[in-house]
């Protein structure tokens, strides 16, 4: 055989081999497109393969927590196999199987919105966070301006402050070109600290024409990156986790930008994906200056789950305890500490409008953890971006939060002649009298927009709180009355869902607004 037939022969059977191995696959999805289900509703994981085999599967809320349901089965090739399954509580689960080579995955919601938190906040949670800030502001920031690079729409420096402990905080400061002042977000930064990991916000401030630090979170340039990131770290003490530095750092930054005369001194918000998103919900609740939030599978929500066999969030912290050091004292330490770094007990104290884009199949920040965190969030409008398969990526987060921070916060719809002056969704809700009587009948009406277009959506009306009965005329019309029974203060949240592109994609977003009513 020459050699040419040779090559010819050996890139054949490489061909064949490849083209088998992609026939070969094994795909699970939930038997509904939303794949959102009410606890003790019974759904299927169906199960379809090219390939006949023996096919296993498990069934848990994430990569740590317990496995709560596997098995195996033979599956016919071409067929469809169902694995019935309910859930007793609220939460996000994902369903994993395999055959030979092949696996996949599909995550399901079971009463999503009813998800609470794990545990009480600790007592002393703000006069603890309190007392850091006042210890940070007893250091000068003495802050140092470098310049960096420049655009047709921005003008960018390297940032450096002065920090607690000797440390430094560093990042990235973008100015819009043309006339001042300026709205501002602060960037918070994903999981992460090698070179240039942190860079300039050049893209963000020309989207939406605003002030952009993007912040590192680490003691050292961030074009040279930090080797000894995410150290010096003890998770068992309150004041050595070593997020503290992060979160300081970002309200130095705040306080550093109040003092800039650009900034317009009304407009602030702070955006993050994964770590940073995580860290733009604690921001969130930290500092009140902040008027609007948009974050992306966050992390560093639900620290205790695992003591609870549920989930927890990034960057597991107990599991770390669990197998780094072992003893109960640790865990029982570090579970204490934890809570003082859990988003879920700073998002009930944002009062802002919110957008979270949320993956179902994501495995590194589990949504279980997320959704918790967003339930308190009771102060503004939410919008929330569900996708069912993009795992820990959620790429509309780099296009379609622009869109909603226009829609959110006005000031930042571009004037500078660049990228883009689209809007998101909006949602307007509105009573006709916010005090009201027991028996009395209160006018309720909600709007959903998009680009500024009314939409006609499924929607649904609930009371989340109150001491008695909320009695809806229609809670499926946008328009209700509504009466109450007892005196009291109700919270009434408005939802809706526009899922018109479902077929079409793995996405749909789901609208929420809140109005709060005094009884007497």
């Amino acid at each position: 055989m020459s050699k040419i037939n040779l090559v010819i022969s050996l890139f054949f059977i490489m061909f064949l081999s490849l083209t088998i191995c992609v026939q070969a696959q094994v795909v699970v999805k939930a038997d509904r497109d939303q794949a959102t289900y009410e606890v003790g509703e019974v759904m299927n994981f169906q199960v379809t393969s090219s390939e006949s085999g023996e096919v296993s599967f498990i069934i848990r809320e994430d990569n740590h927590a317990p496995i709560i349901e596997k098995g195996t089965f033979f599956l016919e090739a071409g067929q469809t196999y169902n694995i019935p399954f309910s859930h007793d509580e609220p939460a996000f689960l994902i369903c994993y199987v395999n055959q030979a080579e092949s696996s996949d995955r599909a995550g399901v919601a079971f009463s999503p919105f009813q998800i609470k938190p794990i545990e009480r906040e600790p007592a002393d949670f703000d006069a603890f966070w309190e007392a850091q800030k006042a210890e940070m502001r007893t250091v000068e920031s003495n802050p140092e301006l470098i310049p960096h690079t420049s655009t047709n729409f921005n003008d960018s420096y390297k940032l450096v402050l002065d920090h607690i402990d000797g440390r430094k905080v560093y990042g990235y400061v973008t100015i819009p070109r043309g006339e001042g002042p300026f709205p501002a977000f602060l960037v918070m930064p994903s999981f992460g600290g090698g070179a240039n990991h942190v860079i300039a916000g050049t893209n963000e401030s020309a989207q939406i024409n605003a002030i952009i630090i993007t912040l590192s979170i680490h003691n050292a340039d961030p074009e040279e990156g930090d080797p000894d990131r995410y150290m010096p770290d003890d998770i068992s003490s309150k004041t050595g986790n070593y997020y503290r530095y992060g979160l300081l750092g970002g309200v130095r930054a705040i306080d550093y930008l109040f003092t800039r005369d650009d900034f317009d001194k009304q407009n602030l918000g702070v955006m993050g994906i994964s770590q940073g998103g995580g860290l733009s919900l604690i921001m969130a609740g930290l500092d009140q200056r902040i008027k609007m939030m948009v974050h992306s599978v966050p992390a560093l929500c639900q620290h205790n789950g695992l003591r609870y066999d549920r989930t927890s969030g990034h960057p597991y912290f107990l599991f770390k305890s669990r197998t780094t050091v072992g003893t109960p004292a640790h865990e029982q330490n570090t579970s204490d500490a934890i809570r003082y770094y859990d988003a879920v007990n700073f998002a009930k104290r944002y009062r802002g409008p919110s957008v979270l884009f949320l993956s179902y199949e994501d495995h590194v920040c589990p949504p279980g953890t997320g959704m918790a965190a967003n339930n308190l969030l009771i102060g503004g409008p939410k919008i929330i971006m569900h996708s069912r398969e993009t795992v820990h990526e959620t790429p509309d987060y780099q296009i379609k939060r622009y869109d909603s921070i226009r829609n959110f916060m006005p000031a930042t719809r571009n004037s500078n002649g660049a990228i883009s002056t689209d809007i998101g969704y909006n949602v307007l809700s509105v009573a006709d009298n916010y005090f009201t009587t027991v028996g009395n009948t209160v006018q309720l009406t909600s709007e959903v927009t998009l680009e500024g277009n009314v939409l006609d959506l499924k929607s649904d009306w609930e009371k989340l709180s109150g001491p008695g009965r909320a009695v809806f005329s229609n809670p499926t019309s946008n328009s209700t009355a509504v009466r109450f029974d007892q005196p009291g203060t109700y919270v009434l949240k408005f939802s809706a869902v526009d899922d018109r592109r479902i077929d079409q994609t793995d996405r749909w977003v789901s609208i929420h607004n809140y109005i709060t009513i005094t009884v007497e």
